[in-house]
């Protein structure tokens, strides 16, 4: 149980353990996924809207707590079975106050459009085709614990996107 009042969908909460480890003075430092879909089964994004919302249509129980203390960096992994609208976009963002405010990873404000917040990645890729993001600075506020949540734009309203693999990975 965490300070948000519950576990990540897949258990555990989203710990992601030390970000590095010391072996006879040399520092190595290791990555971590947090898993929102792993491949088992698929999740449709019913008729993906154009405006910004939250992953799988709305869908609150998807965050996922996760202590990113001592992390700096952050990628977005993606594997569509059906592709998003062209040109719709996901990405990560978290909140210090269990869900009432947002923020993109990287400090971008809410009210910000996906397309200039990093990490992101492309919803419409082809189908089966693993698609990651750039490493992104994660934002000093959100080296702690921290509530997360994928969120989505640019579908049509009509198209069902679906998701194979998607997770967030920091290091």
């Amino acid at each position: 149980m965490s300070a948000f009042g519950g576990a990540g969908p897949f258990g555990g909460g989203g710990g992601v353990g030390p970000a590095s480890t010391t072996v006879r003075g040399v520092v190595y430092t290791t990555s971590q996924r947090i898993t929102w879909q792993n491949g088992v089964a698929s999740s449709a994004d019913t008729n993906s809207p154009a405006a910004k919302q939250e992953w799988l249509t709305g869908l609150t129980t998807r965050r996922q707590t996760a202590d990113l203390t001592g992390r700096t960096q952050a990628r977005l992994a993606l594997q569509t079975a059906v592709p998003g609208f062209a040109g719709s976009k996901m990405s990560i963002q978290y909140s210090l106050d269990g869900g009432t405010n947002w923020v993109y990873l990287d400090g971008t404000a809410d009210a910000t459009p996906i397309g200039a917040a990093t990490p992101q990645v492309a919803y419409d890729t082809a189908a089966g085709t693993l698609t990651t993001s750039s490493w992104a600075t994660i934002h000093a506020a959100a080296r702690t614990e921290v509530l997360l949540r994928i969120v989505t734009s640019g579908g049509d309203g009509i198209v069902d996107p679906t998701v194979f693999y998607l997770w967030l990975e920091v290091r």
